[in-house]
């Protein structure tokens, strides 16, 4: 909700907001409102957007550049967002194995993918209890030598998703 001639934001109509009015007296956007909003920038990293909309149970935030309102981010955004990192499309696989508490990973896989001439699409490193993973989404022919050699480095291959 904006108001004023400088459209300055004021509030966010949720469909929770408008639940809670049923019933009562409340006539206009501003009674059902909720002021003083979370907000975020263009530039914000989508992994502390995704954080913040689940420790405060929000399903949208307003975006702003220079106090003014440019759009609006969503569940549904951030989740396409990250589907998109981690989806498995094409001829390519995503590949998901174990890999050392304190391991760096990106030298074991550059080489791996270049001895196989294969082209990283991404590559995420991932704590899970006690342990951490990483899923790689990789491009290419030769992703099963890929995949014995990974195995012949001992990181347990958990998935394969082509």
């Amino acid at each position: 909700v904006v108001a004023g001639d400088d459209e300055a934001l004021v509030g966010i109509l949720s469909s929770t907001d408008v639940a809670h009015a049923s019933g009562t007296r409340a006539t206009t956007v501003g009674e059902v409102m909720t002021p003083n909003v979370l907000t975020t920038t263009p530039d914000a990293p989508m992994e502390s957007v995704a954080a913040l909309m689940r420790e405060r149970k929000i399903g949208a935030l307003p975006v702003l550049r220079a106090g003014q309102l440019i759009g609006l981010i969503t569940e549904s955004d951030v989740l396409r967002a990250f589907t998109d990192i981690f989806a498995a499309t094409g001829s390519g696989a995503r590949i998901t194995f174990d890999i050392g508490a304190r391991e760096d990973i990106l030298p074991l896989v550059a080489a791996l993918v270049d001895k196989h001439g294969l082209r990283v699409i991404s590559l995420i490193s991932l704590p899970n209890g006690t342990r951490r993973y990483c899923v790689l989404r990789v491009d290419g022919e030769a992703i099963d030598a890929l995949l014995d050699d990974l195995w012949k480095s001992r990181h347990r291959v958990e998935s394969v998703t082509r």
